[in-house]
C-alpha cells in the first residue's frame, strides 16, 4: 500500500513507522481519525435508528384495534429495520477495510500506537457484527408479530 500527502508525493508502507516523513504521518493519522470517527458516526447513528423503529413496531403491536391494518405496519417496520441493517454493512465494508489495513502497514508499526491498541490485530468487530445481529432480531420480531395472520386472511 502507498500513501501520497497533500503535495502528490508517495511513499510505500515503511517497516518502522519512525522512518516515514512527518508530513506523511501526520496524513495517515489525520485519513484514520477522519475514517474512524465516521465509522463511530455512522454506528450510533445506526442505533438510534433501529431503536426507533423497534419503539415503533412495539408501539403498533400495542395499539393496533384493526389487526389487518396493523399487519401492514408491522410488515413495513419490519422490513426497515432489515434494510437499514443490510444498507449500513454495505456502507461500512470499505471503510472498515481500509482503516483496518491503513492500522496494519502503517499505524501499527509505530510503537506508541501499537502499545496503546495492545497486540490484538484490528478487527472492528462490533461495526461489523452488529448489523447482523440487529437483523436476527428483526427475523425473530417479524416471526413473533408477522405470523400470526389477520383472521380475514385464512379462509
Amino acid at each position: 500500500m502507498t500513501v501520497g500527502d497533500e503535495e502528490g508525493k508517495v511513499e510505500e508502507a515503511p517497516d518502522s513507522w519512525e522512518i516515514l516523513s512527518q508530513q506523511t504521518r501526520e496524513f495517515v493519522w489525520n485519513v484514520h481519525k477522519e475514517a474512524d470517527s465516521l465509522i463511530h458516526a455512522r454506528m450510533q447513528t445506526f442505533v438510534t435508528f433501529e431503536a426507533s423503529l423497534i419503539g415503533a413496531l412495539f408501539t403498533i403491536v400495542i395499539l393496533s384495534k384493526d389487526p389487518t391494518q396493523s399487519w401492514y405496519f408491522k410488515a413495513i417496520v419490519v422490513l426497515a429495520g432489515l434494510l437499514t441493517c443490510a444498507a449500513f454493512l454495505f456502507l461500512n465494508r470499505r471503510i472498515i477495510n481500509g482503516v483496518i489495513q491503513l492500522k496494519q502497514e502503517y499505524l501499527l508499526k509505530s510503537t506508541v500506537y501499537r502499545k496503546f491498541y495492545g497486540s490484538a490485530p484490528p478487527g472492528y468487530i462490533l461495526p461489523r457484527y452488529l448489523p447482523v445481529l440487529f437483523a436476527g432480531l428483526w427475523v425473530v420480531l417479524g416471526f413473533a408479530t408477522l405470523l400470526p395472520l389477520p383472521d380475514a386472511w385464512r379462509h
